[in-house]
């Protein structure tokens, strides 16, 4: 059996720690992970499988962003991993890490737009506002229910809701608070 200990992405999204457990006598032969671009297409999985040490059952890496061939870990980022005691290929643990928090900052920058508008002028974010914030409950759901290819869905419809903000200048950027991000814990998804 195999164990998430930890996959979870540090407050700035620069890595992602990682801390796996297999049963004794057991190693941990294989790690990839995939973003939300990627996902299950193995030809396009990061390999990770050289970060292991393979001298026990237990194994603690960080992989960074520019390894990852990402700027920073925002989206969903999928990790499966399997032992030395599995007979089969591409039947290995699922674990999730998110960060959300573009899509929180989009979501608070179009509500804080939306404050300040002149209600003689038509003010069109404001669906936006109720998809954003409908999207990110959705994406919460579908993670804890393990819907991953909708959870995916839902993040190219947020992309196109918020793409890369040039216009939140009133905003300051900000590490990982509580409720804006999903790691894994001991097997268990959780929303930190």
């Amino acid at each position: 059996m195999i164990k998430i200990n930890n996959f979870k992405i540090n407050s700035d999204a620069s890595e992602i720690n990682i801390s796996l457990e297999a049963d004794e006598n057991e190693t941990v032969t294989k790690v990839l992970l995939w973003s939300n671009k990627t996902f299950q297409d193995y030809s396009l999985a990061i390999d990770l499988t050289s970060e292991l040490e393979g001298t026990s059952n237990i194994e603690e890496f960080v992989v960074t962003a520019n390894k990852a061939g990402v700027n920073s870990f925002t989206g969903i980022f999928f990790l499966e991993v399997e032992t030395s005691n599995q007979d089969c290929e591409g039947c290995g643990l699922i674990g999730i890490a998110a960060n959300l928090i573009k899509y929180n900052e989009c979501l608070l920058d179009k509500v804080l737009n939306y404050s300040v508008c002149d209600i003689t002028i038509d003010c069109r974010d404001n669906n936006d506002i109720i998809n954003i914030s409908v999207l990110l409950d959705a994406i919460s759901i579908c993670l804890q229910s393990s819907y991953y290819n909708e959870a995916i869905d839902i993040i190219d419809s947020l992309d196109k809701l918020c793409p890369t903000c040039s216009s939140c200048k009133t905003l300051t950027t900000y590490c990982a608070g509580a409720g804006l991000t999903f790691a894994t814990l001991d097997n268990n998804l959780i929303l930190i």
